[in-house]
């Protein structure tokens, strides 16, 4: 008895369907573990942005405090300035140990 050849080749087709599909399901999962891998790079950059922000943020208050008075300049104030125009501080306050909050522009700068 002899092997039908639609079976073979259904059947051929079938292993080259599925070699296919394994092929795209590697790369795919290769695509999401290089991006994983980015992603977490990022979150960490983020990270140390976010308290380098916030050791900056503590210095400014402590100076402030202790009578020295530096401006914290946002968007705004850093577009005032490269306009030649005078730029307004934001206000800072400790909130409780070493969370400081940042809030609205009122400040004047300091005549010097």
């Amino acid at each position: 008895m002899g092997t039908n050849p639609i079976r073979q080749d259904a059947r051929r087709r079938l292993q080259e369907a599925q070699r296919a599909e394994a092929i795209a399901l590697s790369d795919t999962t290769k695509a999401y573990a290089a991006r994983a891998r980015v992603q977490k790079r990022v979150d960490v950059a983020d990270q140390d942005i976010a308290a380098a922000r916030s050791q900056k943020l503590v210095y400014v208050d402590e100076q402030r405090r202790a009578g020295n008075h530096i401006c914290i300049v946002d968007d705004l104030g850093i577009a005032d300035l490269l306009g030649g125009r005078r730029a307004s501080c934001r206000r800072s306050r400790l909130l409780h140990d070493e969370l400081i909050e940042v809030s609205g522009r009122s400040l004047e700068m300091p005549r010097s």
